[in-house]
């Protein structure tokens, strides 16, 4: 039980262009897994592997035809390349199943089963990262960029991180995630990355 978490994820979609500056959408995503961050295994410049799995959630809280959830079982390595306390690489696969998906039973098609998030950074400092996703039909796919800072080191006593991030692609949130929207850059803050 030393290893079992709870976790929250929010993600909005805040339309700034609109006349009344409208969220767009909000994705709700709890969750409950089993986190080890450490497992002991070593091995040339792999330093650190870490292992997460349990079941999520996620629904953007809304009735009728804009309905969305899902309900996930997932598994989730996490691969530490070279020096953790300076600059450093890490891969991360996340593969999933669905439980459920009654109000969107085509999402596997536009989200499919992994993400793959490959990262290099500085703990106290720049990290640049990647999320990719492909669906499991057509050119399905979905790639987000971010770039973050901790805000930390420009203001002392604060937490989080300034994120500069970019998408394209589909299944970004579950009310679109069968529309490819255009591509978008955003400015946002992060508790975590």
């Amino acid at each position: 039980i030393d290893n079992l978490y709870f976790g929250y994820t929010q993600f909005s979609l805040w339309d700034l262009s609109s006349e009344s500056k409208p969220f767009y959408d909000t994705n709700y995503r709890p969750s409950v897994f089993y986190y080890l961050p450490d497992t002991g295994v070593k091995a040339g410049i792999l330093s650190r592997l870490a292992f997460a799995g349990g079941l999520e959630h996620e629904s953007n809280g809304r009735s009728g035809t804009e309905s969305r959830s899902i309900n996930t079982v997932f598994i989730k390595p996490t691969f530490y390349l070279g020096d953790l306390n300076s600059w450093h690489a890490t891969v991360t696969p996340k593969l999933y199943y669905y439980l459920s998906k009654s109000d969107n039973r085509d999402i596997a098609d536009y989200r499919g089963y992994a993400d793959l998030r490959l990262a290099w950074g500085k703990p106290d400092s720049w990290e640049l990262a990647a999320t990719l996703r492909k669906g499991t039909k057509g050119s399905h796919y979905s790639a987000d960029t971010q770039v973050s800072y901790p805000l930390a080191q420009l203001l002392p006593g604060t937490a989080g991180y300034l994120v500069l991030s970019y998408f394209t692609g589909y299944g970004e949130s579950l009310l679109d995630y069968n529309r490819k929207r255009a591509s978008q850059v955003r400015i946002g803050y992060s508790i975590s990355r």
